[in-house]
């Protein structure tokens, strides 16, 4: 059975997805990954601009299935503030980061404070709130539960201008490597699991905040599964195409799915979730 899967699935990435995998890594390279300019997109931000406060940062919808996401690049120290603005002015509910802070180098600024009664590993400095004061914001950490593979963490996000208070939650998949995919397909049931049950796509909040190191790979892969998934729910799978999903959103943002792997991750996920689907896309 895994042999007919492996053969299927690498059937469908030759001969079905069509995608030039030889040139994704250098077309998408961490160091020339910037977001073009379009109407859904900030202005970019070379790495270089210590003193920029800009995000790098772009909606990608998939309508077809009423989904909206924010993909994000990791923020750094220089726009910190411009981050969590942003999930203040779209209303966001959930933070979806794909990743560690620091992986081969610093992929994402550690952009809230873990107070010392959730962690006693640290001493007490007495600094319990990150305080934005560019945009009257504070941030402070609420809650914390870890498991083997992600962590679920709530902040309280202040608005001090407004006097207003939201609660933020934020899904860290700690167990899933930069420029990689997830260690199984059920951790990553799970954790797809508990961000939907948040109520990250609910009609009274905005779209979820995704990033991940560069705002790439594991955020498309994360919001193709999701957008998929949604899809095959709503009508007969075979008029669902992954090929045609991808390239919408990456017509939005480059590298959205970055290798191989991760788009093989993908079939093999939906396969997990509709053992019928890598067949149906082999006769299309």
């Amino acid at each position: 059975m895994t042999s007919e899967l492996e053969n299927s699935t690498r059937e469908v990435i030759r001969n079905t997805l069509k995608l030039e995998y030889d040139n994704i890594e250098k077309k998408n390279s961490w160091p020339e990954f910037f977001t073009e300019e379009n109407e859904f997109s900030t202005k970019v931000v070379q790495r270089q601009e210590q003193h920029s406060h800009s995000l790098d940062w772009n909606y990608v919808d998939v309508p077809e299935a009423g989904r909206r996401y924010i993909v994000a690049r990791g923020p750094q120290v220089c726009s910190t503030s411009s981050f969590w603005n942003k999930v203040w002015e779209e209303n966001c509910k959930v933070i979806v980061m794909l990743g560690k802070c620091f992986e081969s180098k610093l992929s994402s600024y550690k952009y809230w404070i873990t107070p010392t009664r959730l962690n006693a590993a640290f001493p007490d400095d007495g600094i319990t709130e990150l305080e934005l004061i560019d945009f009257f914001l504070t941030v402070e950490q609420v809650s914390e539960d870890e498991n083997p593979d992600y962590v679920v963490r709530k902040f309280k996000l202040k608005n001090t201008k407004l006097q207003q208070n939201r609660i933020i939650i934020q899904f860290q998949y700690i167990s899933w490597p930069e420029f990689g995919i997830p260690p199984t397909t059920s951790v990553f049931l799970k954790f797809l699991d508990a961000v939907l049950q948040s109520g990250a796509f609910d009609s009274a909040y905005g779209p979820p905040m995704i990033h991940c190191s560069n705002g790439g790979g594991r955020c498309g892969t994360f919001c193709l599964i999701d957008a998929t998934l949604v899809l095959m729910a709503g009508k007969e799978v075979e008029k669902v195409s992954i090929p045609k999903i991808l390239m919408k959103m990456r017509n939005v943002r480059k590298g959205l799915v970055e290798t191989a792997e991760q788009l093989k991750f993908i079939l093999m996920y939906i396969y997990f979730m509709n053992s019928e689907y890598v067949i149906l896309q082999l006769r299309t």
